[in-house]
């Protein structure tokens, strides 16, 4: 028997903002790559971009300094769940995965002061357990539209910068890391970024721009806590590492929807270290 299509709400209009503007999100998740997060910030800084910053609470608490100053400077900052599981494999029923979410929204609140209200699942895995999970912890589940591989065994700096700068558009959500390339990269890509016209902020603030901050959409975002969930087109960058995109039309799903199908995030394999 074929499978029932999942529901879908189109991403339409894709983007509600200021089209002069063109603003975009950068967004880090961190359970690794410490050493590298100085170069970020200090670039960050340099160029006045603001990111949101998704730590797991394990990395959070043998890093509290580095946490307290991703928040001192302005930066958001989401919840990563605090150990890095499988969230797909968690039962909602046992808690299991709301225990993970709220053990990190634990300490990254009394590092930080503020309670997280964005959560980036570890290897994007969106089945419904996690986004009834998610949901019923006041969170809203956050994806990407462009992943540029960073975390990918040989990826090079001109690798994320070639991947972004081809696949950017207006309300884009770009998954990065803290890793080498792309701390070295950086602050070629933001000036790139700007010079195009793009105006790298919060995802928070990027929310509303895709009609889920106000409004209408803010009270179906209430309702349904709507989750954006990423399409890929797989390709392979010159290192030959394994690539996936957010499509130009991608899709917003209500929480309930399964990301598997037509519609799906990368799969573990391809995401290995996508912390």
């Amino acid at each position: 028997m074929a499978r029932e299509a999942v529901p879908v709400m189109k991403r339409q209009p894709i983007y509600q903002g200021d089209t002069s503007k063109q603003a975009m999100a950068l967004m880090f998740t961190v359970d690794w790559g410490e050493e590298h997060l100085s170069a970020i910030l200090d670039t960050l800084r340099e160029y006045q971009v603001k990111a949101t910053f998704f730590p797991t609470g394990q990395w959070a608490s043998r890093h509290p300094n580095l946490l307290k100053r991703i928040a001192d400077e302005g930066h958001e900052i989401g919840n990563h769940g605090y150990s890095h599981p499988h969230p797909d494999k968690l039962s909602v029923e046992e808690n299991k995965n709301k225990r993970d979410i709220k053990e990190g929204e634990k300490i990254i609140s009394k590092i930080t002061g503020v309670r997280p209200r964005l959560y980036s699942p570890p290897y994007g895995e969106c089945n419904p357990k996690v986004l009834t999970a998610a949901q019923e912890l006041g969170y809203k589940l956050i994806m990407w539209t462009i992943n540029p591989g960073d975390y990918l065994p040989g990826t090079r700096g001109e690798d994320i910068l070639n991947t972004v700068l081809s696949k950017k558009e207006p309300g884009a959500l770009v998954l990065l890391h803290p890793v080498a390339p792309t701390a070295k990269i950086l602050p070629t890509l933001i000036q790139e970024l700007q010079k195009n016209g793009y105006n790298p902020i919060p995802v928070s603030e990027l929310l509303p721009k895709w009609g889920m901050g106000s409004g209408e959409a803010e009270e179906a975002c209430s309702i349904f806590n709507m989750v954006m969930c990423l399409a890929p087109n797989r390709g392979r960058g010159s290192s030959g590492g394994e690539r996936s995109f957010g499509p130009p039309h991608g899709s917003l799903y209500r929480t309930g929807a399964l990301c598997q199908g037509a519609l799906h995030p990368p799969s573990s394999r391809q995401h290995h270290q996508a912390r």
